[in-house]
């Protein structure tokens, strides 16, 4: 997985982004943490 990168938004609404496991043609994956600290994909 790669860190985010400095174009890449650190939250998207509640979710703390954490990582980047891919990319492609059709966008970005991040890998994010809810408010409770749960992952999410």
């Amino acid at each position: 997985m790669e860190t985010l990168r400095d174009r890449d938004p650190d939250r998207i609404a509640e979710y703390r982004l954490i990582g980047r496991p891919g990319e492609g043609g059709m966008g970005v994956v991040h890998l994010a943490r809810t408010p409770g600290a749960a992952r999410w994909r």
